[in-house]
């Protein structure tokens, strides 16, 4: 393939998951005005699901991936990025406590995503961390409609419809905190129809 696109992120690191192949070979990849860099996927053996790019540690800003074909076959996954190099991650799944239904849905290679729905009522999920930030993961769509978070004496409503009626966005930084005094503090989601909450980023020490 030819064919270009991009993706952007706010954060220090990001890799590329993809497959690697007899059948594959390589393609580009240029962040923000850097140094363009070929990403070779040919491999003896079929390997779905291989971290095939991994970034050098980056700047805390918001960063664009471009992707570049060279007229060659390549497959690739998805991307995955890290906040920041010291933060911890929990997942939706990983929560302390919950009350009514939570569909859980996974990727196969260690991603989750939790979700409720209209039909099912309302959801609610909450845990005590220890962290001075956090960094909260979740999807927004079409008719997708809100979160109600509370983190100690913060409460806000996280609005998630965005798009036409068939459109989906996963894994979007749907909300970041200024730095806290570093405590334990109860993070709460809760929502009576469609919302999808994937994870969390939290930093447990002081900046």
């Amino acid at each position: 393939s030819f064919g270009t696109f991009e993706y952007e992120f706010k954060g220090e690191k990001f890799g590329i998951i993809g497959t690697a192949s007899p059948d594959f070979h390589s393609f580009k990849v240029k962040i923000d005005e850097g140094d363009i860099v070929d990403v070779n996927t040919h491999k003896a053996t079929i390997n779905k699901y291989s971290l095939l790019y991994v970034s050098p540690d980056l700047e805390y800003k918001e960063h664009t991936i471009k992707i570049e074909g060279v007229g060659e076959m390549f497959e690739l996954y998805k991307f995955v990025y890290w906040p920041s190099l010291r933060a911890k991650r929990l997942n939706s799944s990983d929560f302390d406590h919950r009350e009514g239904r939570w569909h859980t849905q996974s990727d196969m290679i260690g991603g989750l995503r939790q979700y409720t729905s209209a039909d099912t009522g309302y959801g609610m999920i909450t845990s005590t961390i220890p962290f001075s930030k956090v960094w909260i993961y979740g999807t927004k769509c079409g008719w997708c409609e809100s979160f109600d978070l509370s983190i100690g004496d913060i409460n806000e409503t996280l609005q998630l419809l965005q798009g036409n009626s068939k459109d989906r966005f996963d894994t979007l930084l749907l909300y970041e905190t200024d730095e806290f005094v570093n405590d334990n503090y109860d993070i709460q989601f809760s929502s009576p129809a469609d919302a999808t909450l994937n994870f969390i980023y939290y930093i447990e020490n002081p900046a």
